[in-house]
């Protein structure tokens, strides 16, 4: 039997962080952010958390895009997941998983904060 492997990512969360540019040791550039998506709610005790999820691309096209972006923005990212491993300074193993993001796109801007009014004399 033929088993078809699928690595497509598609999230839609408020941009928390970044962009931070960044220039690799091969030469390559690449820009990451991130957003914070929401889980369902959780059945036991019906509360709802959410993960913070780095997203990169080294396509030049989102420089520009991201950079545009506001804290709290609503964002729809569609890419792959990868894993990127490197060495510290003090020469050991690291990595991490990142959604290499190859469409994005804002979907709504951060909502305005509500001015919060209280009557003359209160503080």
């Amino acid at each position: 039997m033929d088993h078809l492997h699928i690595n497509d990512v598609s999230l839609v969360g408020r941009f928390t962080a970044g962009p931070v540019y960044r220039a690799l040791p091969s030469g390559a550039e690449l820009v990451e952010w991130r957003l914070l998506v929401k889980r369902p709610p959780e059945k036991w005790h019906g509360r709802t958390t959410g993960d913070s999820i780095p997203c990169m691309s080294f396509d030049q096209k989102f420089r520009d895009l991201v950079a545009g972006w506001s804290c709290g923005d609503l964002i729809e990212v569609r890419g792959s997941l990868r894993r990127r491993v490197w060495r510290t300074p003090e020469g050991a193993l690291a990595s991490r998983y990142d959604v290499e993001v190859s469409e994005a796109e804002l979907v709504a801007p951060r909502p305005a904060r509500k001015r919060r009014t209280t009557p003359l004399g209160q503080t």
